[in-house]
């Protein structure tokens, strides 16, 4: 006959899970751990006689009443909780407790399972602890409390109070407080001791007992994996959320390649500059981008904002890092190397890449060697993204941080100087090929009612995506210059990218985009314009600047249409990386080796080369390397639904803004100042809460595009949705990308949440035309889809005119 086990002195075995059970297993380890658990004794599962179990429990226990709980080995495992499955009495008499054992060990009906019994334990109050945020992830444990039992916690009938204690244990309570401050911390440090304990995120079932001499106790009830929500687990340090690049948690394809790019050439030009930032890294963290910055001079541990000025002079002239970053600082205003990176930048082919991705992705190409086409979309990608970031710190600081800075030291404020950098309304830029290619195929059908009446009528219900690939592939096969049109265009929006990741789809996948867009020129007052529309506005920019600053604003002009070039070229290479992966996964789920296709993108780069074989073989995948798919695949599922935390490593964000270098070397000064500059113009700063008006409530931005506009808000939260806008549509979005200038044509006027003036959106708004507010962080929070808005670009402000 199995014995029943005290739990107390019991040493967990490796059988113990198939024996007693999960929560059994558990509170052995807590025990053993010395962890304030009440004793308690285990019923096997095979133990033949309930009622002699009971009797054994009851003397070892010597209680008036118990609790008896289920303890199967499926329960609080790392899979799976099984969480209301079993059944679980409180309060039993010692006369029914071997009635109560047989009641539970049966309830579940497919067999005995094991039994946990421990005296019924009289709380002043309880609930359940999260050693990470349950809903959002983080490093805070996140308590769930009510007076009196726990159980109407677990039991769902009350959710408790949140009390929140961080890591340095500062306690944020959403409510009326039901623990002290202190007890909190301390059901949050035997919260993380648990986790520690089981190698995992854990909730805890506490309660909170009254001892004889007045003095309330802390009691762990249970304490099992947590099941539904990641640890975000990060490396030491601050890691604050990048909402402007990470809106949905993405694949592991090309996410940690492209971030650890970013990490290396952003430190090089930080260094080339004499940045006071000596490091950006960046990292994914449960899926999502995130970013740490660390100072020349300032200590590891450090939280606060920076010394004061005359202290920070100090340090700039004796600290031997500072003043290396002021002597690469000189070097840098003085040396050509911007003017270099720029020649090198303007010269480079953007577009004969974008072709050469696009055809690298065609049907022919990776029928012929799949492999080699992705090595070679790999190869093109890492020297796109090189160009990039090696451009984007240095050119900007020499050009657009320069000329913004030039304004303000003439006398004009930084949103007036702000504005005139941002350059001029209806720029003209012609941002890429497909942009050209879109006007001028609706150039060409606008002379073709018959080809126009056929785009009208694809609609927008949910087959519009068929409808529109069956006439543009009409269209295509004309043979005609419209057809060889229509055939260019395809070719290109294959392989374009609407976000700025693999997970996102391309413009190929929903053809209805492209068609809309065309319908929107086609239906437009000016459809297709020949004319230049910049005439007039450059000169009226300029009209107050002094003559010698005008050369460097245009020249910083000229850095918006090559940085949205560039952009365009990178969404090529990250849609030609998705289509090639989607080719192989195709083929891997063909054959029952992955359950679907999508699955390839949680492949590495190195994994889906190997994946692809041999020119003309047929893709295959070890077993182990399928699973792995699967499980990320499984794993990003779950991101999905989760809010990622804003600051990882600290309970919130680090204080204060750039150092006041007006003590520093110039050199130092001058460099820094503009980098601070481009940072506030292109990714915003914080603004002021909404304001509640008789009109409505209004929310404050960053003006970014003049003009006011009124119209009906399209809320897009993630960067993987394909943008379709009725005719004056608001667009409120966390940010824009490239490839949305050629499909918001009929767009009324852009909200996003995050950037400043020099955004993308901002960019594309003023090269559309339209208003625009950036940097309204409240935005996809407190705007809903469908409300009525008046946005005004020239104020930063955004009014919700019916609630």
């Amino acid at each position: 006959m199995a014995d029943v086990i005290d739990l107390t002195d019991h040493i967990p075995a490796p059988d113990d899970r198939e024996r007693l059970g999960g929560k059994a297993l558990h509170l052995a380890h807590l025990a053993a751990a010395g962890l304030p658990v009440p004793r308690a004794i285990a019923v096997p599962a095979d133990h033949p006689e309930p009622d002699a179990a009971a009797a054994h429990a009851h003397a070892a226990l010597a209680a008036d009443r118990y609790a008896v709980r289920s303890s199967s080995p499926d329960e609080d495992g790392g899979g799976t909780s099984a969480a209301g499955r079993y059944e679980s009495l409180l309060r039993v008499v010692p006369d029914d407790l071997g009635r109560a054992v047989t009641t539970v060990r049966g309830a579940h009906g497919a067999g005995p399972i094991p039994v946990v019994v421990m005296p019924f334990v009289e709380l002043t109050a309880g609930g359940v602890a999260f050693s990470t945020d349950p809903l959002h992830g983080g490093p805070d444990v996140v308590i769930r409390a009510v007076s009196g039992h726990h159980a109407a916690v677990t039991d769902g009938l009350d959710p408790g109070i949140a009390h929140r204690v961080s890591p340095d244990g500062t306690v944020r309570v959403d409510g009326d407080p039901v623990l002290t401050d202190a007890r909190a911390v301390r059901v949050a440090s035997l919260t993380r001791r648990c986790a520690d304990l089981l190698d995992t995120g854990v909730d805890v079932e506490f309660g909170v007992r009254h001892v004889p001499d007045g003095d309330d106790d802390v009691v762990l009830l249970q304490a099992r994996p947590l099941t539904s929500f990641p640890v975000w687990e990060a490396p030491p340090g601050v890691w604050v959320h990048e909402g402007a690049y990470s809106s949905s948690p993405a694949p592991p394809l090309l996410a940690p390649r492209v971030q650890a790019l970013r990490t290396r050439l952003f430190g090089e030009g930080l260094a080339e500059v004499g940045a006071l930032m000596t490091a950006f890294e960046h990292r994914s963290i449960g899926g999502h981008a995130y970013s740490r910055m660390t100072f020349a001079g300032a200590p590891e541990d450090a939280t606060g904002g920076p010394p004061p000025a005359i202290v920070m002079g100090a340090l700039t002239r004796v600290h031997p890092e500072l003043r290396a970053r002021a002597r690469a600082a000189h070097e840098f205003l003085r040396d050509d190397g911007p003017t270099r990176h720029e020649r090198e930048i303007v010269a480079f082919d953007w577009e004969a890449a974008g072709t050469e991705l696009a055809d690298l992705a065609g049907p022919s190409r990776l029928a012929d060697d799949t492999a080699a086409s992705i090595t070679r979309i790999v190869e093109l990608l890492d020297e796109l993204f090189e160009l990039h970031y090696r451009w984007v710190l240095r050119v900007h600081a020499h050009r657009v941080g320069a000329a913004g800075r030039a304004l303000e030291s003439c006398g004009f404020t930084r949103t007036q100087a702000q504005r005139i950098v941002s350059g001029p309304q209806r720029a003209g830029n012609d941002t890429g090929r497909q942009a050209r290619l879109v006007r001028d195929l609706a150039r060409r059908i606008a002379t073709d009612p018959a080809a126009v009446e056929a785009l009208r009528a694809v609609g927008e219900d949910p087959q519009a995506d068929d409808r529109a690939a069956d006439v543009l592939g009409r269209l295509a096969d004309r043979g005609d210059d419209l057809g060889q049109a229509v055939t260019d265009l395809l070719h290109v929006a294959r392989v374009q990218s609407v976000g700025i990741d693999v997970d996102a789809p391309t413009l190929g996948e929903h053809p209805a985009v492209l068609v809309r867009a065309l319908v929107g020129l086609l239906d437009g007052d000016t459809p297709v314009p020949d004319a230049d529309p910049r005439t007039g506005e450059p000169d009226r920019l300029l009209a107050d600047v002094p003559a010698w600053a005008h050369e460097g604003i245009r020249a910083a002009w000229a850095q918006h249409h090559e940085r949205d070039r560039q952009g365009m070229t990178l969404c090529a290479g990250i849609g030609a990386l998705r289509v090639a992966a989607l080719h192989v996964g195709e083929a891997l789920a063909g054959t029952g080796q992955l359950d679907a296709a999508e699955q390839a993108l949680c492949l590495s780069i190195d994994e889906l080369v190997a994946a692809a074989g041999p020119a003309g073989g047929t893709p295959t995948v070890p077993a182990p390397v399928a699973e792995a798919a699967r499980h990320r695949a499984a794993t990003l599922a779950r991101l999905r639904h989760l809010t990622p935390p804003a600051v990882i490593g600290a309970p919130s964000p680090p204080e204060g803004g750039p150092p006041d270098l007006r003590f520093a070397p110039r050199a130092l000064r001058v460099v820094n100042e503009r980098i601070a500059w481009i940072v506030e113009a292109m990714f915003g700063t914080g603004t002021r809460a909404a304001d509640k008006t008789s009109e409505g409530r209004v929310h404050h931005g960053v003006p970014a595009s003049v003009g006011v506009v009124e119209g009906t808000a399209r809320v897009v939260a993630d960067h993987q949705d394909v943008v379709v806008l009725e005719e004056g549509e608001i667009l409120v979005c966390p940010y824009t990308r490239p490839v949305w200038t050629a499909v918001l044509q009929r767009c009324g006027g852009v909200v996003t949440a995050h950037g400043g003036p020099l955004s993308h959106a901002a960019i594309v708004a003023r090269e559309l035309g339209i208003p625009a507010v950036c940097g309204v962080p409240d935005a996809l929070t407190e705007i809903a889809d469908g409300a009525r808005l008046r946005i005004d670009g020239e104020a930063g402000t955004v009014t919700v005119l019916d609630g």
